[in-house]
């Protein structure tokens, strides 16, 4: 959402021009501001023209895995669990 007068306004209309994006005049929900979606040519030119993601080591890997588990377990303890976890699944 971006209203007429912000700085963004002008390049979300720029993105509609493109095919990028489309707009639907504001409502009372959105407080009179005009709300833009992305369109399918817009994931696409994102997709395209976005750099390579960093390499990321194993060990910073391995963390963010861990993050991302969202477990009520200590670091080390998940590193343990998942070794025995993958050890246990290879004998499988």
């Amino acid at each position: 959402m971006t209203g007429e007068g912000s700085k963004d306004h002008a390049d979300c209309m720029a993105l509609v021009e493109l095919g990028f994006m489309t707009v639907r005049s504001g409502s009372a929900l959105s407080g009179g501001d005009d709300i833009f979606r992305v369109t399918d040519a817009g994931r696409a030119a994102v997709i395209a023209n976005s750099p390579e993601p960093p390499k990321i080591s194993r060990s910073k890997q391995r963390y963010l895995d861990y993050l991302e588990a969202d477990c009520s377990m200590s670091f080390i303890d998940w590193l343990k669990w998942k070794t025995r976890h993958r050890a246990e699944t290879r004998q499988c």
